[in-house]
C-alpha cells in the first residue's frame, strides 16, 4: 500500500486521502513565512538561527501558508538515455 510505503521511506509523516504528505507532531517542519525571511535575508545570523531547516531528514512545509498559496514542482521528462 502507499502509505506503508510513505511511513517507511518518511517516518513521522502522515499520508492523507488528498495524496499529500503532512508532518506529524514529531518532525520538525518548516514555516514558510520563516523562510522566506531566512533566504531573503542578508543576515548570517539568521541562517544561523534557522539552519535546522537546511540540514538532516527531508523536511516539508507546515501548512501555514496563506489559502491562496501553492508551492508547486516542475520536473521535466527523462529522454534519450538518461
Amino acid at each position: 500500500m502507499l502509505s506503508e510505503l510513505v511511513e517507511k521511506k518518511y517516518p513521522g509523516y502522515k499520508h492523507t486521502p488528498s495524496l499529500t504528505l503532512e508532518p506529524t507532531d514529531v518532525v520538525p517542519a518548516i514555516n514558510y513565512g520563516n523562510l522566506i525571511k531566512v533566504l531573503s535575508s542578508n543576515e548570517s545570523k539568521m541562517l544561523d538561527d534557522y539552519s535546522f531547516y537546511f540540514e538532516g531528514m527531508t523536511k516539508f512545509l507546515d501548512g501555514s501558508m496563506e489559502p491562496d498559496m501553492r508551492v508547486l514542482l516542475t520536473s521535466w521528462p527523462r529522454s534519450g538515455n538518461s
